[in-house]
């Protein structure tokens, strides 16, 4: 498990994410304890928005990827979708149109744009 990238590497993606302290959402809008990504499991997180005609053409391949490699028995990518949508509504639409069951970074909060900044996504 975690393919390329050995334990001790993986380990710390988890631990990134959580240093972070980031308030995480699942795809019913509820609460995701960070705390709760494994050791081994993979993260990335995914800059992307409704309106963006590159992203609406990668994030169907995204999530087809994600769910073959779930039908292989492999769980451990963890995609954590930062919206760069206008609106929640618009975030909201966009995940249950197009995305699979992935985490979000809460559409209320600063972290999106922490994170935005941090890598400089506009």
């Amino acid at each position: 498990r975690g393919g390329r990238f050995g334990p001790a590497a993986v380990s710390a993606m988890a631990g990134f994410v959580q240093s972070l302290g980031l308030q995480l959402v699942d795809s019913a809008n509820k609460p995701y304890d960070a705390r709760q990504l494994g050791p081994s499991d993979v993260i990335a997180l995914y800059f992307s928005a409704h309106w963006c005609p590159p992203c609406k053409h990668f994030t169907p391949k995204l999530k087809a990827f994600v769910e073959t490699l779930q039908s292989h028995g492999d769980s451990s990518l963890k995609i954590i979708f930062v919206s760069r949508d206008h609106s929640e509504m618009d975030m909201w639409k966009y995940i249950h149109e197009s995305h699979g069951k992935w985490l979000s970074v809460s559409y209320a909060g600063n972290g999106r744009d922490q994170l935005c900044h941090r890598y400089g996504v506009s």
